[in-house]
């Protein structure tokens, strides 16, 4: 850990040699995480996790501390130099790794903290964002095993785990081209901390759904796992069915691959989303009686019916809450701009073409107990 945040100091020290020389190493904070809130009056609540090096000092070398540091204002520029008065040197946010807003700003709106950040030239735009479910406090006090820096931590997450089918990695520059395309839906993931046998973790909750930069509902990890899916966004993933030969026992098949495709349709009164979803699968494991050779089709259809009723679940159910998910409205004014078609989502439907194929690459074609 130590060598790594030494590296990552000198290396910044090279490539910035103009800002900042081997010898200001010792003199600045290093801003590993942000995390913005804000009170019940509506004024900005700024959190900065930092790491300063401190070279020298000691018999075994480079060390290195983590502060956590609070700043409040009216605006977020206002509470960074509130909270820069608290620290001891200034504060770097050129290797900043997240980005963190709680859930209880997001559904205020990330406008105006947006364009400030936006306008800034540090930090780098290419840093993962998140929504925070829970307390900021205790979220950045809570002391990780494996990882002492937040920032660090939820990066190695994003970047090792993002073929994940429930993990949505979203840097700060794709949120930002998300959101300025009129009407669209843009997606955040979501962390909260969970409570382990031995110590509190960070953990992906799912995704928050933002409309013009407010948190409007949420997606949990299932319910993200079938949108990854649904719009071909998953490289590996699991589906879970049950067993068509034995009741009340299930079958785990793997996919292997995902390839959707999605096309809109105006017929003068209904608004048609057709999706066409592949999956190339193998099977994991199975519960109870079965013998794959002669159930192999029974499969598929069980498979087929399953991602399909879970496909148009979700899509109901943001229909329902007037959430256009699958930016129904941007891809029907694309294809039919001379057309007005009003209460879009009222009149949407989807037409769901699931087709399954299980790859045989074991020799156990039937299970018995």
């Amino acid at each position: 850990m130590k060598k790594r945040l030494l590296y990552i100091m000198l290396t910044f020290s090279l490539v910035f040699s103009g800002c900042y020389g081997y010898k200001d190493m010792n003199k600045v904070n290093f801003v590993a995480s942000g995390l913005i809130d804000e009170d019940e009056s509506g004024n900005v609540i700024l959190y900065s996790e930092v790491f300063s090096g401190d070279r020298g000092n000691t018999t075994q070398g480079a060390t290195s501390k983590r502060i956590v540091l609070e700043g409040r204002g009216a605006t977020i520029n206002q509470a960074f130099y509130t909270m820069q008065r608290s620290s001891t040197y200034p504060m770097a946010y050129d290797v900043m790794k997240a980005l963190i807003f709680t859930e209880r700003l997001a559904k205020h709106g990330l406008t105006d903290h947006l364009d400030t950040i936006l306008r800034n030239q540090k930090p780098t735009i290419k840093i993962f964002a998140f929504i925070l479910e829970g307390d900021p406090v205790e979220f950045l006090s809570t002391r990780l095993q494996d990882e002492q820096f937040t920032g660090i931590f939820l990066e190695d997450m994003m970047v090792m785990q993002k073929d994940q089918q429930e993990i949505l990695p979203i840097r700060l520059n794709e949120f930002y081209n998300e959101r300025i395309q009129s009407g669209r839906i843009s997606l955040l993931p979501t962390v909260a901390l969970c409570q382990e046998p031995e110590e509190k973790r960070i953990t992906t909750t799912g995704a928050a759904i933002l409309k013009e930069d407010k948190m409007v509902g949420k997606l949990d990890t299932k319910e993200l796992a079938v949108y990854q899916s649904m719009i071909n966004n998953i490289k590996e993933s699991n589906l879970t069915i049950e067993n068509p030969e034995d009741s009340g026992h299930l079958i785990s098949l793997l996919i292997l691959k995902n390839k959707a495709k999605q096309d809109i349709e105006y017929d003068g009164e209904k608004v048609i989303l057709k999706m066409q979803i592949d999956l190339l699968t193998s099977i994991m494991g199975i519960e109870g009686n079965t013998k794959i050779m002669d159930k192999e089709k029974e499969i598929v259809e069980a498979a087929s019916k399953e991602v399909e009723k879970r496909g148009k679940e979700l899509f109901y159910k943001f229909q329902e809450q007037n959430i256009d998910l699958f930016h129904i409205g941007t891809d029907l004014s694309r294809k039919y701009p001379n057309v007005h078609v009003p209460n879009i989502l009222e009149n949407a439907e989807i037409e769901l073409d699931v087709q399954v194929r299980i790859e045989s690459s074991q020799n156990i074609t039937d299970f018995q107990r």
